[in-house]
């Protein structure tokens, strides 16, 4: 079954299956059903820092709400996100209402979905009455201790009180959703040969398992699924961090990128990302396995007590005193917390 979308935010027209089933096998309808007001549809991605931070926000809402005919459904539209990450995503993250897989990006292209997270809300005509973030308070490289502007919750409550939505859409700060096109046959620039050996020595002590870089870029499937963003935050200089003034002189671990470097992989990823023929492919820094990126270390020593972080909101900075246990001064080469 397909169903159409009114676009009442662009009178567009489109059509994309009228039912997802979840990752435990139940269907839920991608339209209003009898019964219901509003049917929130919320994009999600496992991997999306400002997704995690969301959902507490989000399960709050579908409490809120949900007794008054609104309902709230996720929908993961990333390729690489298979359905046992989803489950793992849900539980680690607690999430109140259902989760269910795009076919590809077919519910994110109907919906003209862009980022992680993002909202739809649709009427009972199928209409998309509002479109975009759910609040200011988490943007990409900037949170706010509270949100001041409630947006998804101003538009709810204006529709469920018979009027039109004040601000209809509003530009939603996540990870892109990726939408790849084809790989050239030939191409100058190739995964194997250029992009891996720049991934492991400028991103990969970061992007690992365990560390801290939101997702693993640790093989060419991980790179050209988040090949989007990637682009978007090297064209912006976000990544690869590096903030040290260069006007006193070039640092011995400067994971930054020079713009020959920078232009080549976004040349690459403009080109569908192809992978190359080399075989096997470079192995990625992240997956060695290791302990420590500076080697074995004179001195250990750790925090006098646990910090618990909370779930939500901003912390301010911490400073915890902590004895090295030195008893004469010492040249220090090298640190890594």
């Amino acid at each position: 079954m397909y169903m159409a979308w009114i676009a009442a935010l662009g009178l567009a027209v489109t059509t994309a299956p009228s039912t997802l089933r979840d990752v435990d096998g139940a269907p839920h309808p991608i339209e209003v059903a009898p019964g219901e007001q509003l049917l929130v549809v919320v994009f999600l991605g496992t991997e999306c820092p400002l997704a995690r931070l969301y959902v507490p926000r989000l399960n709050e809402l579908h409490r809120r709400y949900g007794s008054r005919g609104v309902r709230f459904l996720a929908i993961d539209s990333l390729e690489h996100d298979h359905a046992e990450r989803v489950r793992a995503f849900a539980a680690q993250h607690q999430l109140e209402f259902p989760i269910a897989k795009d076919q590809g990006t077919t519910i994110a292209d109907a919906l003209r979905a862009t980022r992680t997270p993002e909202v739809v809300v649709l009427d009972a005509q199928q209409r998309v009455r509002y479109r975009g973030r759910i609040d200011d308070q988490y943007r990409v490289g900037r949170h706010r201790s509270q949100a001041t502007e409630h947006d998804l919750r101003r538009a709810i409550d204006e529709l469920l009180a018979g009027k039109e939505v004040s601000v209809p859409e509003i530009e939603a700060s996540g990870c892109l959703i990726p939408r790849r096109k084809p790989a050239p046959a030939a191409s100058r620039w190739t995964y194997a040969e250029h992009i891996a050996p720049l991934i492991n020595s400028h991103c990969a002590t970061c992007h690992a398992a365990g560390r801290v870089g939101p997702m693993p870029l640790d093989s060419f499937e991980q790179v050209a699924a988040w090949a989007s963003t990637i682009d978007e935050v090297v064209a912006a200089r976000r990544m690869p961090p590096w903030h040290a003034d260069r006007q006193f002189g070039r640092f011995a671990n400067d994971l930054s990128l020079d713009d020959w470097q920078r232009e080549m992989l976004r040349r690459w990823i403009a080109e569908g990302c192809p992978r190359g023929n080399v075989e096997p492919l470079p192995q990625s820094r992240s997956t060695v396995a290791f302990e420590w990126t500076i080697g074995v270390p004179d001195r250990v020593v750790s925090m006098p007590a646990e910090f618990v972080v909370p779930a939500r909101g901003i912390i301010e900075y911490q400073v915890f005193d902590i004895d090295p246990g030195f008893t004469a001064d010492r040249w220090a080469t090298a640190l890594e917390i």
